[in-house]
């Protein structure tokens, strides 16, 4: 009996410590990342708009989700878990991981979903896929996924909860990986069928495409495992070893948030040399001044 506290406590500390270097840390890169974004001109509008969708996602984990966590997991370890204001917060903890995640969810779908467009449709893709069209598309993805997490949280019972978000997440998952594929087999049939004057046309929006693949990997590895657990808690009964690795998971899922920015300006050529003059200002803001 005493191993489990003793072990449920350690995992909370270090848990806390990490969510409070990822919640700075994630603030940080993101307020960069939608400046960077916002003064990037070569980067195309409907990629922009979609790009900004999960960066004020995660932008906002980090300004609300993780201090949160954070508050939750110190009464959890003072065992002050029977008050109002626990009770209260663990209510908007839940409601906001689940409306934010389901927006990151359907953007990253979004997102597959535009890349390959741009490569499928080729010419007809800026008459078809406008500005408007997918801003208009970016609000209805926020509206939805505020309705959908408030919904599945009042009304859904807690096991049906978990049914339903891993369908919704899976689906998620098939469905931007059946974008991508389809995506590369456009690729490589433009590449064998293109003339001369579209190749580098195809170059560029093939850049952009593995480009956001990238996104979309890093976002599988932190976001599975949080749908596995959700799996795992459907067939088992609850358990303190289930308990204890949801708090791992969920750490894992905000480390997304601020892995995004780094992949953009890593994948990205045309972001990453305004995110690492930003960088380079922030960091030492005398030698700016003095110029």
């Amino acid at each position: 009996m005493t191993e489990e506290p003793a072990v449920y406590f350690s995992s909370s500390v270090v848990n806390c410590v990490l969510n409070a270097f990822l919640s700075y840390n994630t603030i940080m890169l993101n307020v960069v990342t939608i400046h960077v974004l916002r003064k990037t001109p070569s980067l195309p509008k409907t990629l922009k708009t979609l790009l900004l969708s999960v960066t004020i996602s995660d932008l906002l984990v980090g300004l609300l989700v993780e201090p949160l966590h954070i508050v939750l997991l110190v009464k959890e370890m003072h065992q002050d878990t029977s008050s109002k204001v626990y009770t209260t917060i663990l209510t908007a903890f839940l409601i906001m991981v689940n409306f934010l995640s389901s927006a990151s969810f359907f953007s990253v779908v979004a997102i597959s979903a535009d890349r390959f467009l741009a490569i499928y449709l080729h010419l007809r893709y800026q008459e078809l896929v406008t500005s408007k069209r997918v801003f208009i598309g970016t609000i209805s993805i926020w509206i939805f996924s505020a309705a959908f997490s408030i919904s599945g949280f009042r009304w859904a019972p807690e096991n049906r909860r978990y049914i339903i978000f891993a369908s919704v997440e899976v689906l998620c998952y098939l469905c931007t990986g059946i974008f991508y594929y389809k995506l590369y087999a456009a690729v490589q049939r433009l590449t064998i069928q293109g003339v001369a004057q579209d190749i580098l046309n195809i170059a560029r929006q093939k850049k952009s495409a593995f480009g956001t693949f990238f996104v979309y990997l890093v976002f599988l590895v932190c976001y599975l495992p949080k749908t596995c657990l959700n799996i795992i808690s459907i067939i088992l009964e609850p358990s303190k070893l289930i308990y204890n690795t949801s708090i791992y998971v969920m750490t894992l899922m905000f480390l997304n948030s601020c892995l995004n920015p780094l992949i953009y300006s890593w994948k990205m050529k045309h972001i990453r040399r305004n995110f690492v003059q930003i960088l380079i200002t922030i960091s030492s803001p005398r030698k700016s001044v003095v110029h």
